[in-house]
């Protein structure tokens, strides 16, 4: 079974899990540490029955834990020696609070099993290495800043914990829908990758949205919004973005220095406040209406219930 996985497979090697099985635990672990047992038979390409012996062998190592979430039987990979080993922290071995964090697990880990053979980038520290190499800054990557009681502000890349396909001419990006029933996700989890898309595009890289659903409903909201991400079609009189900021700036100077003379030429502050919300509206329709990837493909899990867990 040869996937970009198999090197990474080797890690495990010393904690005696080898093979298609070690193979199985490392794609598992690295995308959420949930499964479910048509999972397991679609990525080893077995039985069912033949799927329930080796989840047996697993639980029988006490590596892995059956849970009943709403239900459904799900299982977790608990071992901590297997995220160590992996370059992942703890917390991945945790069942999660909320039902659809874990199906958005679920769902990701489903979306590589049908993708496998794509050249998967499956840790925050590994996207980080992978982009720097490619001369992007760190201040252009998604990032979410928090506060550790012992350390003080940190600073975690990727938070989403949702993988990157990058090759020599592409990056692949992927979303995952877990079933909220609203577009605020993804437009979301867009504009945190706005920056770094621009510059893979300007360094000449093509972006592509990979987007993971569950249903006829999230598909269709999920075309919607990356439809109008590739083919955008520009308001009238927008313009360029270039005028429109150096004006807004002007503007944001004079009442900033109290510069009577510049703030005249709008007739009166208050003008130039109603002239500055003007201009901020026209920025951000150039912005939202412009080409910002080149391409996307959405797939619907048939492995993973359609109603929310």
């Amino acid at each position: 079974m040869s996937t970009p996985f198999r090197e990474k497979a080797k890690v495990l090697w010393p904690l005696g899990w080898a093979g298609q099985l070690g193979h199985w635990i490392t794609v598992a672990a690295l995308h959420g540490g949930l499964f479910t047992r048509p999972q397991v038979s679609a990525y080893l390409r077995i039985s069912r029955a033949h799927s329930y012996r080796v989840i047996r062998k697993m639980k029988g190592a006490r590596i892995v834990a059956e849970e009943t979430i709403e239900d459904r039987s799900v299982c977790r990979i608990t071992r901590s020696q297997i995220y160590r080993a992996l370059g992942l922290g703890p917390r991945r071995g945790r069942l999660p609070r909320r039902r659809h964090h874990a199906m958005r697990r679920l769902l990701t880990l489903d979306f590589v099993i049908d993708h496998r053979d794509l050249p998967w980038i499956s840790t925050g520290a590994e996207m980080v290495s992978a982009f720097e190499a490619l001369g992007i800054a760190r201040d252009l990557l998604p990032r979410r800043r928090f506060r550790l009681a012992t350390s003080g502000p940190s600073v975690r890349y990727f938070p989403d914990d949702l993988p990157v396909a990058l090759d020599g001419d592409r990056a692949r990006f992927l979303f995952v829908d877990p079933g909220l029933r609203t577009g605020e996700p993804l437009q979301r989890w867009g504009k945190a990758h706005l920056d770094l898309w621009e510059r893979l595009r300007g360094k000449g890289r093509s972006v592509e949205i990979l987007a993971a659903v569950r249903s006829v409903r999230d598909l269709r909201r999920a075309r919607n919004t990356l439809e109008s991400w590739s083919r955008p079609t520009r308001p009238r009189g927008c313009g360029e973005e270039g005028p429109v900021t150096r004006e807004i700036e002007r503007i944001e100077r004079a009442i900033i220095e109290g510069d009577a003379a510049a703030l005249k030429a709008y007739g009166e502050l208050q003008s130039a406040l109603r002239r500055l919300t003007a201009l901020r509206e026209r920025r951000r329709l150039i912005r939202t209406s412009r080409v910002v990837i080149d391409g996307y493909e959405i797939w619907r899990s048939t492995r993973l219930p359609a109603e929310p867990m």
